[in-house]
């Protein structure tokens, strides 16, 4: 009696998982991980990716979960909408990860502090620095990893685009779709560019809808590739690529030209960041922050909204 080793041992044998896992949760079993780990690779080998996500959840196991929802965002990425709630879900777990090492780090210092006198910068230092080293080991094995929100960020500007597109706003699907061209290694490259070519088009912007349908060229198949070729001599036989005047505007650093839809200046190389709400580059605008995933969006994108538009967190 009271053998919860054999007990464990016994259900596993019988294919028994759960309550293999209940038992060494209840008695608080010291080889708890080892017995989640052997479930987890059970559950992915029967095919069953989402409870072995959820196992690893419940096991605090963050870093494994995100793994699994990067791979299964991947594997749906034909589903956009889909695919960004699974990258969403992924970057919350490697956030939850960042903030366990960040928490373990301070009680470790605050102990250190409170056996052996006042904790000196240099152990707060340390400790940050051995938190830092243990989230880059944990994160090498998967590199997309190292930056959780961008495949959040990748499609959610591509549903973004199709919104504007089909509620009739063109101006703003360009600019959300130009925004989208970094993420082509994320988001199909043809999906990515036949929306910049149509938003274009519409916009009248020859010289970008050249630029897209030149990218096309390069992923189609031959089928396609020649109805695209069809397509793009029936426009520019009687239009000239080049791109209408627009609004100018200048880099707040260097007071630069740059495009409405640049990511960067090209004068001072400073870095812009997109509203998640329109798509639009935030350069001197008022902006509200998420407290969640960090985010920003220009305040009067969001004045009758309550969530955020990228990680629907609240924001008030």
């Amino acid at each position: 009696m009271g053998d919860i080793k054999s007990a464990i041992d016994s259900c596993v044998l019988l294919n028994e998982w759960e309550r293999a896992v209940t038992l060494a949760e209840t008695h608080h079993f010291p080889q708890i991980e080892t017995v989640l780990a052997k479930y987890g690779t059970h559950l992915m080998r029967n095919g069953k990716t989402l409870q072995a996500i959820e196992l690893y959840r419940r096991a605090n196991k963050s870093m494994d979960a995100a793994k699994l929802l990067g791979k299964l965002a991947k594997e749906v990425s034909k589903n956009p909408l889909r695919a960004k709630k699974l990258q969403v879900l992924a970057a919350l777990e490697v956030e939850r990860f960042r903030r366990k090492m960040l928490d373990t780090s301070m009680m470790t210092t605050k102990a250190g502090g409170t056996m052996g006198g006042a904790t000196t910068a240099a152990q707060v230092t340390a400790q940050t620095l051995e938190s830092l080293v243990a989230h880059d080991a944990a994160t090498s094995e998967s590199r997309s990893l190292d930056n959780a929100w961008r495949g959040a960020e990748a499609f959610h500007l591509c549903l973004l685009a199709h919104r504007q597109l089909y509620r009739g706003q063109p101006e703003r699907a360009l600019r959300t779709s130009l925004k989208l061209a970094s993420y082509d290694d994320i988001v199909d490259e043809r999906e990515v560019y036949s929306l910049i070519a149509i938003a274009a088009y519409y916009t009248k912007h020859y010289e970008q809808c050249s630029r897209a349908c030149n990218q096309l060229e390069t992923v189609l198949v031959d089928k396609d590739k020649a109805a695209l070729d069809a397509l793009t001599l029936q426009i520019f036989s009687t239009t000239r690529p080049f791109d209408p005047p627009t609004r100018p505007y200048e880099c707040p650093s260097c007071k630069h030209p740059v495009k409405e839809w640049a990511a960067k200046c090209d004068g001072c190389g400073r870095g812009f960041q997109t509203c998640m709400m329109s798509g639009a580059t935030i350069l001197d605008h008022r902006t509200y922050m998420c407290k969640t995933c960090r985010h920003s969006c220009i305040e009067h994108e969001i004045r009758d909204v309550s969530n955020c538009p990228l990680c629907h967190a609240g924001l008030k």
